[in-house]
Formats: C-alpha cells, structure tokens, sequence
C-alpha cells in the first residue's frame, strides 16, 4: 500500500500563485489583495481533480462558491447566459 501524501498550501505557495498569476483573480482578472482572495482548486475534485499545488488558483473570495462547484468551461457558459440575458441593459 502506497501511503497518500497531503499538500498542505503555505504562505509561500500563496505568494508563489499570486507572483505567477500577476496579482490577478484567475477568473475576473480582478486585482488580488490579502483580504479580498482565497484559493481554490482550478480543476474541482467533484471533476477528477487533485488537491496539489499546480491545481490551485487564487480567486476573488466574492466569487468562491461559484469556482468551487463548476468548471472554468462551465463559469464561462454561465456568464454567456447572463450577458446574453441582461447585457443589453449595460
């Protein structure tokens, strides 16, 4: 039996994933500070993915519950849907 390992993200996992996203919500592109992000997992495990660092991304913590139940396909399928719906208004 192959005993599992567990990352544990850390202060400078934070640092290197703001460093290489820019300072920027992986999503909006939104400006990232230490009181408005929060990390999740890029691929969600519901969808195969792996609690590793390399499948972690920081996002606006305004938008946290939306990253961790869909896809980045399925974000973006539900944008079209609301632009589509209430973009004429803006």
């Amino acid at each position: 039996m192959v005993a599992k390992q567990d990352f544990r993200f850390n202060i400078s996992d934070f640092r290197d994933i703001l460093k290489q996203q820019g300072g920027k919500c992986f999503l909006t592109g939104r400006e990232l500070t230490g009181v408005n992000c929060d990390a999740d997992l890029i691929i969600p495990l519901s969808q195969g993915g792996k609690v590793e660092k390399e499948n972690v991304c920081l996002i606006l913590d305004s938008i946290r519950e939306l990253k961790r139940y869909h896809s980045l396909e399925e974000i973006v399928a539900i944008a079209k849907d609301i632009v589509n719906l209430h973009g004429k208004r803006f």
